[in-house]
């Protein structure tokens, strides 16, 4: 794409590269990065007149930001988000998600409800798991069972895939499995999925992945704490805190620090 738009440099094709750009940059966890390409996106796409620069604009920032650990900053503009775009749910799982790393838990648990009540009115559609997602990692959060167990029969069917349609990027959705798992006790099934996103983690260089999937990792086997658990749970938390702060994930360099903490 790179070599077509430097020959022809044809606006709408240089916007696209520069948003896929971004979004590749967020699937290998470089949120400064992503957020610098996807200005610049916008940019041109507004310039030029595109008429989906800002919401492409918009759905990366919240990936830049949720890496950032950032993400109850956005909490206002994806309130106004949702109430403006009512047929596309998806802003709603973001909002629950955004409330919840803001620390209103009440809020989160009461949107995670009311949407786990209602899944099967998710529109199938090319953001479809990205909603799923983000309502998968509030329910991981808080620890809920019966949203988890539901929105885990949604997401086991794609284990082996990664959250990525150009315009934004997300995790591997094993990681997303193997937290649900955890929070139902299913501890071996739990691990088989983590183990999946580790191997999808490495092969795609995908940093905040692999910190995120260390951080539930290491917490499921803390909880497991079969012979072993343990010491190799300290020794995923380190390696989620340290890559974590290295590399500017606010939010899981406190969560490792804490659940390190539990384990002294």
């Amino acid at each position: 794409m790179r070599a077509v738009i430097s020959g022809i440099r044809q606006p709408t094709m240089i916007w696209v590269t520069l948003f896929n750009e971004a979004a590749d940059a967020l699937l290998t966890g470089d949120p400064d990065g992503a957020e610098q390409l996807a200005t610049a996106a916008l940019e041109i796409g507004t310039e030029t007149g595109q008429p989906d620069a800002f919401g492409f604009y918009g759905a990366e920032m919240i990936g830049v930001r949720r890496q950032q650990g950032r993400y109850g900053e956005l909490v206002p503009m994806i309130e106004q988000v949702a109430a403006d775009n009512p047929a596309l749910p998806v802003f709603r799982a973001t909002l629950a998600e955004g409330h919840m790393e803001a620390g209103d838990v009440d809020t989160a648990r009461r949107m995670l409800e009311a949407a786990t009540a209602a899944l099967d009115s998710l529109p199938y559609d090319v953001v479809w798991i990205f909603a799923v997602a983000s309502y998968a990692d509030v329910a991981s959060e808080l620890r809920a069972e019966t949203p988890a167990r539901l929105l885990l029969n949604l997401l086991a069917p794609f284990d082996d895939q990664v959250l990525f349609i150009g315009a934004t990027a997300g995790s591997p959705v094993a990681y997303y499995c193997g937290s649900l798992e955890s929070v139902l006790g299913r501890y071996e099934e739990a691990e088989a999925h983590f183990v999946t996103a580790a191997e999808l983690n490495a092969r795609g260089q995908m940093k905040f992945a692999a910190a995120a999937t260390h951080l539930r990792w290491g917490r499921m086997l803390s909880a497991r704490n079969g012979p072993g658990d343990l010491e190799r749970a300290r020794d995923l938390l380190r390696q989620a805190h340290d890559a974590a702060s290295s590399r500017g994930y606010v939010s899981i360099a406190r969560r490792a620090a804490a659940a390190l903490s539990d384990l002294d």
